[in-house]
């Protein structure tokens, strides 16, 4: 072995040690016990590594960065959206353009095994920390991450808008027959799992 390989490999033993401390901790915070995390190191632990790995993945993932803010109308950003169809209804007048924080946003997209309940969604963002977002999200995302809506739904639970019905509705990204679209779908009802759900980290 070399010499100058030797603190390479002193550091990654330090930082595997230091992810084996956090990981002993978190798992005691909850209940857990030494037994617990000993438990990967035999078969019986490959299915939780297994969880572990999907997770530390899927979870990255599932996290992207966008920028806000500008002096842009409604109707800028969604045409820099490049969509094959947009809703005419998220225009200035329903969805004005605000004043936002000029460092951008971090948005995390909520996945789930079943149809959830918008109020299910919601416990969920509570349980991980995250904010609601809100709609210029939805709008800044669309043109910043135009690819992603084409895997699965993105739906943005913003403080919802009323159409003329007095139904309320919330900005949705997804991919129909005309290519990308930018729609609007309603609040009030139980969601397929196949939608992905847009908040905010904190």
């Amino acid at each position: 072995m070399a010499k100058k390989d030797v603190p390479a490999i002193i550091r990654g033993l330090g930082v595997g040690m230091s992810i084996l401390q956090l990981l002993m901790a978190k798992v005691m915070a909850i209940g857990g016990t030494e037994e617990d995390v000993h438990r990967l190191a035999t078969p019986e632990g490959e299915t939780l590594l297994e969880k572990l790995a999907d997770l530390i993945v899927n979870s990255a993932k599932n996290i992207f960065r966008i920028m806000i803010g500008g002096n842009r109308t409604t109707e800028e950003v969604v045409t820099a959206g490049k969509y094959g169809w947009a809703n005419s209804n998220i225009n200035s007048q329903n969805f004005p353009m605000r004043p936002q924080r000029s460092d951008g946003a971090t948005i995390e997209l909520l996945e789930f095994e079943f149809d959830p309940t918008t109020e299910q969604v919601f416990a969920e963002a509570k349980k991980r920390g995250l904010e609601d977002p809100v709609y210029e999200d939805g709008l800044f995302f669309g043109e910043q991450h135009p690819e992603e809506q084409r895997k699965r739904p993105i739906v943005f639970l913003h403080k919802p808008w009323r159409d003329p019905h007095g139904r309320r509705r919330v900005i949705v990204l997804r991919e129909g027959a005309g290519g990308r679209e930018l729609d609007l779908r309603y609040y009030d009802c139980r969601w397929d799992r196949g939608c992905r759900f847009a908040f905010r980290r904190n």
